[in-house]
């Protein structure tokens, strides 16, 4: 049976490991917005992926919606013409 610092030890590196994704989800995105810079815009495929990821945030590492929606619209998804 683990002792309680063992316990702790545990649940920091399973917290560590959900800060990594999000932050490897994090650094797609920043990836896709390079791109899509460089290319005048989000290809289907792009913008597919970044609602995804959108979506990863809220359902696995607790965003709001708000967050994402807002994390969207500074990654430039959602434009005012």
């Amino acid at each position: 049976m683990p002792s309680g610092s063992q316990e702790i030890h545990a649940w920091a590196a399973f917290d560590q490991c959900d800060i990594l994704a999000e932050l490897d989800l994090l650094q797609l995105g920043e990836s896709l917005r390079t791109a899509a810079l460089e290319q005048g815009g989000y290809d289907d495929e792009s913008f597919d992926v970044m609602v995804t990821i959108a979506d990863v945030l809220v359902a696995e590492h607790g965003w709001s919606f708000e967050q994402s929606d807002g994390w969207l619209e500074r990654m430039g998804l959602w434009q005012d013409d």
